[in-house]
């Protein structure tokens, strides 16, 4: 069984977190609108990018010259000389989503302040700072990877910590294919917004009290720094930008 070091909350996080300025500079709270700006501009993209591929090859297979480019680009006829719904969307999808992803992105700038202003009244009254250990293992269903995360809470003792992710370990690893797909499918529907922190019991019932899942934010699930803000209807465990800390090193 994996031991565990006893962890506590590093003093230049406490004291950054527990200023207003400070918070804001080590912590970006996601948005909807910066998660829509990466879905509109990489489907924006790839239509444009189809679209230019099918542009050259026309124009290369009928000689056609340069300044044709634009009325080839824009050409929503079919082989049968009528509009063809996918050529619409190659054309017009680039000119609709991409515009339409940078004012989401600027909208997710403008309102940065208030979701860092909220997140930190809210981690003022009754937050605190822990790290979170990615667990041995990683879940993926359509095309949607989950790599969990547990939080433990500073002077937590190490040795319940190991015992548990031991615990959890062994867990899944019994489980036969039927339990195997079902976890995953829990896990990505319950991780599926990367600060939202949840009881393990939901997912892995027995679990103790202090054991909170939340979504890893790479595919290695290396250990991260969290605020963790408890909350009625969800607990937010915001990742800590420690190269943002002052004194940290």
């Amino acid at each position: 069984m994996q031991t565990l070091t006893p962890w506590t909350a590093p003093d230049p996080v406490v004291r950054q977190l527990s200023d207003a300025q400070g918070f804001q500079k080590a912590v970006a709270p996601s948005s909807a609108a910066a998660k829509a700006f990466g879905i509109l501009l990489v489907i924006g993209l790839a239509l444009l990018a189809y679209n230019l591929v099918s542009v050259f090859r026309t124009m290369s297979e009928y000689d056609a010259g340069g300044d044709r480019f634009f009325e080839v680009f824009f050409s929503t006829t079919g082989e049968n000389f009528s509009t063809d719904p996918m050529l619409v969307a190659y054309v017009w999808g680039p000119i609709i989503l991409i515009p339409l992803a940078i004012i989401m992105l600027v909208v997710s700038k403008l309102t940065r302040g208030k979701r860092t202003e909220a997140a930190f009244a809210a981690y003022s009254r009754d937050g605190y700072v822990a790290k979170a250990l990615g667990l041995p293992f990683r879940f993926a269903a359509n095309n949607s990877q989950v790599v969990p995360q547990v939080i433990v809470p500073a002077h937590l003792g190490s040795e319940e910590v190991s015992r548990w992710m031991a615990g959890v370990a062994q867990q899944v690893s019994t489980l036969d294919k039927a339990g195997s797909k079902q976890l995953t499918k829990t896990l990505v529907s319950k991780l599926s917004k990367p600060e939202v922190a949840i009881p393990a019991e939901t997912v892995f019932p027995g679990s103790p009290p202090f054991a909170l899942l939340v979504h890893a934010p790479d595919a290695v699930g290396a250990e991260t720094v969290r605020a963790v803000v408890p909350g009625e209807r969800s607990t937010r465990a915001y990742i800590v930008n420690l190269s943002k800390v002052e004194g940290w090193s």
